[in-house]
């Protein structure tokens, strides 16, 4: 049987996280991996979603836009290689929604998205790191993945998250997982070195997103949002838009509320950054006011 879908009079918040690598499940000490487990203990405990449905930049489809449609546990997928043989034997109980998963592709065909659901594809670590730190033992909350389109524009994404914000209104919660910056060249090639400085491009990259979330509102921000395709430093901070591009998704179902910015680090060629739409600005988990 597939997992029920609440009716919830509260609109709940809107989130892009960076999902780090793998090993951030595992790394306790990691301020990111902190982080995450204290934003999971408030969303559980003040918005307690009724459903989950998450944008990962590790699931990619070509032609149409895919929707995880698993009547009972969505399986897990290790989509990496050369790590520690602990990561391999990750689990994370939990429970689908053919239901939901048919209401969503209804809301992008309603948006002239096309959209159907999928039976096959289990959740990438974009999905499952998060949600192992977020969400431990998520129980009944069913738990849906949409896929991103390979190679569609930023204005594309953000019209997903349009179509998807009326879900907000049922106390689904909807995440974009990504990285705000993201380049593992540069990344691996500073590895070895003691401090892992960040790069020129990857501080400016995430200062100019963090000032679009922060100070600008609907059509404007979107607007800034999709111009990132010129910023200067977009192909040394993405050098493939696939973690950017949840932001998009997220940015679309944020509608006029006001974006906040709830994490930052940087380091080398790689930006942790993440952000909310919707939440009280006193209740927000370790702020960094920029």
């Amino acid at each position: 049987m597939s997992a029920s879908i609440i009716s919830n009079s509260k609109r709940l918040p809107v989130y892009y996280i960076s999902h780090g690598g793998p090993t951030l499940v595992i790394d306790t000490h990691e301020n990111h991996h902190k982080f995450l487990k204290q934003l999971g203990s408030k969303i559980r405990k003040q918005f307690k979603p009724t459903a989950i449905v998450v944008v990962s930049a590790h699931w990619q489809t070509t032609d149409i836009i895919r929707v995880s449609s698993f009547k009972d546990e969505t399986p897990l997928i290790y989509d990496f290689y050369g790590f520690p043989d602990i990561m391999y034997q990750q689990k994370y109980q939990n429970k689908g929604s053919p239901e939901l998963a048919s209401k969503i592709v209804d809301l992008l065909t309603e948006s002239k998205i096309d959209a159907v659901k999928d039976e096959t594809r289990g959740f990438d670590h974009g999905v499952w790191v998060v949600l192992k730190l977020l969400f431990p033992e998520p129980g009944d909350v069913p738990i849906v993945q949409v896929s991103l389109k390979r190679d569609a524009s930023f204005e594309f994404h953000i019209k997903v998250g349009k179509a998807l914000e009326s879900l907000r209104e049922e106390g689904i919660l909807l995440i974009g997982s990504g990285s705000l910056v993201h380049n593992l060249r540069d990344f691996f090639s500073d590895s070895n070195s003691p401090n892992m400085l960040p790069k020129q491009y990857a501080t400016t990259f995430d200062k100019d997103v963090t000032n679009i979330v922060k100070n600008f509102l609907g059509k404007e921000r979107e607007n800034k949002l999709i111009d990132l395709k010129n910023h200067r430093f977009l192909k040394e901070a993405h050098p493939t838009t696939e973690h950017l591009v949840p932001l998009h998704v997220i940015a679309g179902a944020a509608s006029e509320e006001k974006g906040e910015k709830i994490f930052h680090e940087i380091f080398s060629g790689m930006s942790s950054g993440a952000f909310s739409w919707g939440e009280s600005k006193n209740d927000e988990v370790l702020r960094d006011e920029l």
